[in-house]
């Protein structure tokens, strides 16, 4: 890493390795290349005056590229500048004692970029344990429950090779190690098949797919079976009520290491999260599915599900489709003109869904649209796809 020296000389552009140029300056039979009338008193001082600067240089170089995160090439640049300067020092009439400084100096400098790339090096991989477990949490949340073991297990190699790697005396590192392994065994725990929560939401999952075969039955004019699917998922629902009733939702608990929900003590640290009636509540990973928008939903919520199929079903064994059938289809225009009252108009359901919202604090809730709607939120599940769906219908950007 030693760049090209040119001739001292005046006028002379000359430039070649540094013994090259010795040779020129000394086989150059003209006045202007004589070492007397030159700024050196001979080629020794010329060699340390070239080995000096470029050490110099190299060093500038290399706290510049270590202060920007290149630790590598930061490396590379000091121990070339080191070399420069035990290149000077070698020459007899240099200043050893001056030279031997500029040696320690450089190694000083190069143990301290390489404190700190081995810490940077830790802090990526701990970086990307959090983006595994943050990977893990999205899939866990959406039902993915095997890609979320995936990213979990990435996520616990991953620390694995940070605690190999990392000194004793790097206290924050092992601190943060153990939270995240605190974090990974809780969700670990969570994702068993056997748990709970992972049984109530395979319960909770087929009573909507009962529910939404029954929709669809009703849709194809298939009476009949959309009863018989409509009684198996509000059956599905009740056996969901029934295990809700483990779980507390009412109130927070007085310990903060017991879950607000399942009421379990941990030793691994608890989440914060917002249940859909944008309830605060401090909870274990499992209960995390508990979230607005999770997997799992509150008892009202399946109650209201509830109430809705029991109409359904009495109104499809009476033959009464009217007002308070609850998962019918988009009306169309043709439809309004020939069964007014007979659907939802849109724009009614849009009317009233934008005086909610507006005096919502965030997204209305399921419970806001049945409580503050002539409609209920069912009604609005089927007519948009959902609330954000719904809202998007309106203008709304969300």
């Amino acid at each position: 890493m030693t760049d090209p020296v040119t001739c001292p000389a005046d006028g002379c552009s000359y430039t070649d390795r540094l013994d090259a140029v010795v040779d020129h300056v000394e086989t150059t039979g003209d006045e202007s290349h004589d070492w007397g009338v030159l700024p050196y008193d001979d080629a020794d001082e010329f060699r340390v005056a070239q080995h000096v600067e470029q050490g110099e240089r190299l060093a500038s170089a290399g706290v510049e590229r270590a202060d920007s995160g290149q630790y590598e090439l930061a490396v590379e640049q000091l121990e070339a500048a080191l070399e420069q300067f035990q290149h000077a020092r070698a020459i007899p009439s240099s200043d050893s004692r001056s030279l031997q400084e500029r040696c320690r100096t450089v190694l000083e400098t190069i143990e301290r970029v390489e404190d700190e790339r081995a810490a940077q090096e830790l802090d990526d991989l701990l970086n990307a344990v959090e983006s595994h477990i943050e990977s893990g949490d999205d899939d866990r949340l959406r039902g993915a429950f095997d890609s979320a073991a995936d990213e979990y297990e990435q996520a616990v190699t991953e620390l694995e090779r940070v605690e190999q790697r990392a000194p004793d005396e790097r206290e924050g590192v092992h601190r943060r190690v153990a939270e995240l392994r605190d974090r990974l065994e809780g969700r670990l725990a969570s994702l068993d098949p056997s748990s709970d929560h992972r049984e109530l939401v395979q319960l909770y999952d087929e009573a909507l797919q009962h529910r939404d075969a029954g929709d669809e039955a009703f849709r194809d004019s298939d009476i009949e079976r959309a009863v018989e699917e409509y009684r198996t998922a509000r059956t599905g629902f009740d056996q969901v009520l029934e295990a809700l009733d483990e779980f507390t939702f009412d109130s927070a608990s007085s310990s903060p290491s017991v879950c607000d929900i399942c009421r379990e003590k941990f030793d691994t640290a608890l989440e914060t999260i917002d249940l859909d009636d944008r309830t605060e509540r401090t909870v274990c990973p499992s209960c995390t599915l508990f979230a607005a928008d999770g997997l799992l939903p509150m008892p009202r919520t399946v109650a209201t599900e509830q109430r809705y199929l029991a109409e359904n079903i009495e109104s499809l064994e009476s033959g009464d489709y009217g007002l308070t059938w609850a998962t019918k289809q988009r009306a169309t225009p043709d439809d309004d003109a020939e069964q007014t009252g007979s659907f939802p108009d849109e724009q009614q359901l849009l009317v009233q869904l934008v005086g909610v919202y507006q005096q919502a604090d965030g997204l209305p809730t399921p419970a806001d649209l049945d409580e503050k709607t002539d409609f209920g939120y069912l009604a609005y599940r089927e007519q948009f796809g959902g609330i954000e769906d719904a809202l998007r219908e309106a203008g709304f950007d969300v």
